[in-house]
């Protein structure tokens, strides 16, 4: 008996889930059903690890045969591995239905995809914060300006903490945790969507902030014009 409630409570989570998800596809977009897109989420991703991967091995690669490992080429190799994941995640998640609408999602799928979806977005946090921290460790490793190098401390400890932050935010959303990927547990959440927003925004400003950091030193250097605007060019490439 104990087994049959247990089934018939869980039927009816899934079940109302499903029937909510068909209500507001009804009265938003008058029952006609949407296309999937995890063709395209499962082609962006491939292209995007395609592009990524070789510049990480590459880059590895020429530090090991060229000179000694540092800091900042460990913390980019961390952030390497962990894209495999990051990148794994919606490729498998996309044949479990990531990219379709929910009412056509299987019921016994939906838990699976919450659940990957959290771990994907904790990985996010890392995955852009790790890279900064790695290139504002190079500008300490090739400039000498005392001033300069104050500046980029102070940088690694504010990105430091604002990813900190960032990843905090993403795993305690919400209270109880488990919330966060369970919809049937009771619990109060913070808007996630604004959390990873926030966080995507503020990533996407420290990056420019920092690929044009070593700008002011640049302009100190006995070169030429195109040599500078060359040298800036290959900052900012290096930065992205």
């Amino acid at each position: 008996m104990f087994r049959f409630q247990s089934w018939k409570c869980c039927m009816l989570a899934d079940f109302q889930i499903i029937v909510s998800a068909q209500v507001n596809q009804n009265l938003i977009c008058g029952g006609i059903p949407q296309p999937s897109r995890r063709t395209e989420i499962i082609r962006f991703i491939s292209i995007i690890t395609a592009v990524t991967s070789p510049f990480i091995i590459l880059q590895g690669l020429s530090r090991y045969l060229v000179t000694k490992f540092w800091w900042d080429d460990g913390i980019m190799l961390i952030a390497g591995v962990l894209l495999i994941p990051l990148s794994g995640i919606p490729l498998y998640i996309a044949t479990k239905g990531f990219g379709d609408h929910l009412w056509n999602v299987p019921p016994e799928n939906i838990l699976i995809l919450q659940q990957l979806s959290y771990v994907s977005a904790i990985l996010y946090a890392f995955c852009i914060t790790l890279p900064k921290i790695s290139i504002l460790l190079f500008y300490l490793r090739i400039f000498p300006n005392k001033k300069f190098r104050l500046l980029v401390k102070i940088a690694i400890a504010a990105v430091s903490c604002g990813g900190l932050s960032f990843t905090l935010g993403v795993i305690f959303q919400c209270s109880p945790v488990r919330a966060a990927w369970d919809l049937t547990v009771d619990a109060k959440c913070i808007n996630s969507k604004g959390i990873v927003f926030s966080g995507a925004t503020i990533a996407i400003v420290e990056d420019f902030l920092i690929m044009f950091f070593p700008l002011p030193l640049l302009k100190g250097l006995n070169l030429s014009l195109r040599k500078r605007i060359a040298l800036a060019f290959m900052f900012a490439i290096g930065s992205l």
